[in-house]
C-alpha cells in the first residue's frame, strides 16, 4: 500500500551516499542510505562460546552472564580490600589485576544487551539452529520525518547457512522524538531577511552523548525552504546549516 507521501515525493538532495527526499503537500522528508555491515570480533567470540557450552540455551547464557559480572565485581573488592592489608609490593601486584577485574565487570555488563541481539539476530526461525545466520547483504537505513512523528529505522537482511531461509527484520536504530516549534523568525539563508519560521516541528536524535535537533525553516517573504541541524554535548554547543 503506498504512503500518501510517496504520491508527490521528489529527490533535493544526494550527498556521500546519502539520498533525500521531500513531499511538499505531506511536508514529510525522507533520506535513506546503507550501511556497512558491523563486525565486533570481541563480541563475537564471547558470544559464540558462551552459547556453544550453553547448547543455545539462552536462560543459561543470561545466567552465566551475569553470574561472571558477579564473580568479577566481588573478585575486584577482594583485590583492592587485600591491597589495603598487604604491604606495599602486593599492593602494586594486585592494584593492576583489581583494574583489569573492573575492566572486565564493565564489559560484560555493557555487552550483555548486545549479546541478547547477537543470539536472537543468528538463530534461524525457520530450522532452529543457533549460530546460522549471517547478514547477505548491506543494512538499509530510512530517515523519516513528518510533521508530527520521527524515526530512523535499519532494515537488515539474514540468510541461514543450513536451510537457506531468508529473513528481513527492522530495528530503531537510534532514539528519536519530535520537539515544539519556535514561534520566533531567524534571517532567511537566501533573501537574508528575518522573516523565516519553522513549519514543522523539529526532528530531535540522540547518538552516544550527543543530541542532534533539525529545524525545517520556510522564508514567509521569497519562500525559501532550508533547514538548520544543531547538536548539544556535554562539552559544549555548535549549530550549523546543511
Amino acid at each position: 500500500m503506498q504512503e500518501p507521501y510517496e504520491e508527490d515525493m521528489i529527490k533535493i538532495k544526494e550527498k556521500n551516499g546519502r539520498i533525500t527526499y521531500y513531499s511538499p503537500s505531506t511536508k514529510t522528508h525522507i533520506t535513506e542510505w546503507k550501511r556497512e555491515i558491523e563486525q565486533d570480533f570481541s563480541l563475537k567470540i564471547f558470544t559464540d562460546w558462551l552459547i556453544r557450552i550453553s547448547r543455545g540455551n539462552f536462560t543459561i547464557i543470561k545466567v552465566v552472564s551475569y553470574g561472571l559480572t558477579l564473580i568479577f565485581y566481588l573478585l575486584y573488592i577482594a583485590f583492592l580490600f587485600s591491597g589495603i592489608l598487604f604491604d606495599e609490593v602486593a599492593n602494586g601486584l594486585l592494584t593492576p589485576i583489581g583494574i583489569i577485574m573492573a575492566f572486565i565487570c564493565l564489559y560484560l555488563t555493557f555487552k550483555f544487551p548486545k549479546m541478547r541481539e547477537y543470539y536472537q539476530d543468528r538463530r534461524c526461525g525457520n530450522c532452529g539452529k543457533y549460530l546460522a545466520c549471517g547478514e547477505s547483504k548491506c543494512p538499509e537505513v530510512k530517515e523519516l520525518s513528518t510533521p508530527e512523528t520521527y524515526s530512523i529505522i535499519e532494515t537488515k537482511y539474514w540468510k541461514c547457512r543450513f536451510c537457506g531461509y531468508e529473513n528481513i527484520r527492522k530495528y530503531e536504530l537510534y532514539p528519536t522524538k519530535k520537539g515544539k516549534i519556535n514561534k520566533s523568525k531567524i534571517k532567511c539563508g537566501k533573501c537574508k531577511k528575518k522573516e523565516s519560521k519553522e513549519y514543522k516541528k523539529p526532528d530531535i536524535v540522540r547518538i552516544g552523548d550527543t543530541e542532534y535537533t533539525t529545524h525545517y525553516y520556510k522564508c514567509e517573504y521569497c519562500g525559501h525552504e532550508e533547514t538548520k541541524t544543531e547538536s548539544r554535548e556535554k562539552s559544549g554547543y555548535y549549530s550549523d546549516y546543511v
